[in-house]
């Protein structure tokens, strides 16, 4: 099985591992980041023989010069058809989402399911549950010094970024995009994840409670499972944590239950 046809801005990095695996997992980066947040990931002993997909949003990394989507809709518009051949591709789909990419996986995964072919597990790293309302709906409104500050209290963000104006000039309306995705989105209760689902958090996340976390079992059909790890939003960025994430994953992944049929709204 090749898989050199599936080259998209989308997937900036094309097949990261096996060319004939038969399960892929696709990532899903934060507001304000790139599929280079996933770099190490490919070269992880726990992923071998899954190939591993980074998702790139328009506006960063390799699409810099496209412009960035404020809009979850039109983003998942572009990204759907890639999404298909995938599923048309492997046998198994695994979505990882981390903070604004759990969202976009879970998006994802509704759109799998719609086609029946819904992915082997859904995996939400460091985002409240779709269906809860947003804290903070007026991020992507802020003016540039006080997005900054908020930014620099968030962490994730290099300080040579945000103590360069002219970086910051470029990196500003890519994140003001970044936020008004997760900030204006609003859930539909059409329809349950059929697949397992998998939701995680650091423990010392001021963004995520675990009552945020536990909420993902709310919109799950089927198997929910939880974990936190020690460190922040970002605990995931500790080696250690990344080797017992990953590690976490993989276990996981042969517990997920065979499709369910379809069903269920909240």
């Amino acid at each position: 099985m090749q898989h050199s046809s599936l080259s998209s801005p989308w997937l900036p990095y094309g097949v990261a591992n096996h060319a004939r695996a038969q399960t892929c997992m696709v990532l899903f980066h934060h507001a304000g980041g790139g599929a280079n947040f996933f770099r190490s990931w490919p070269d992880h002993d726990a992923l071998r023989g899954i190939d591993v997909y980074r998702m790139e949003m328009p506006g960063r990394g390799s699409r810099f010069r496209d412009p960035p989507q404020s809009n979850v809709e039109d983003l998942l518009a572009g990204f759907a058809p890639v999404l298909t051949k995938l599923a048309d591709l492997y046998a198994n789909v695994v979505l990882f989402g981390h903070s604004l990419g759990s969202l976009l996986a879970f998006e994802a995964a509704r759109h799998l399911q719609t086609i029946n072919r819904q992915p082997q597990a859904l995996i939400v790293s460091a985002r409240r549950a779709p269906h809860l309302p947003t804290p903070h709906p007026w991020r992507h409104q802020m003016n540039d010094r006080a997005l900054t500050e908020e930014l620099r209290g968030l962490g994730g963000t290099q300080e040579e970024v945000l103590a360069n104006e002219e970086l910051l000039q470029l990196f500003l309306p890519m994140i003001r995009a970044d936020f008004q995705l997760t900030e204006t989105y609003r859930y539909a209760r059409d329809m349950k994840i059929l697949s397992p689902v998998f939701a995680l958090r650091g423990s010392a996340d001021r963004e995520v409670s675990d009552a945020d976390i536990l909420a993902w079992g709310e919109i799950a059909a089927g198997l929910f499972e939880s974990k936190t790890y020690a460190g922040d939003h970002f605990y995931l960025n500790e080696p250690a944590n990344l080797r017992q994430l990953l590690g976490d994953i993989v276990r996981f992944l042969p517990r997920t239950a065979p499709s369910l049929p379809v069903g269920g709204t909240i």
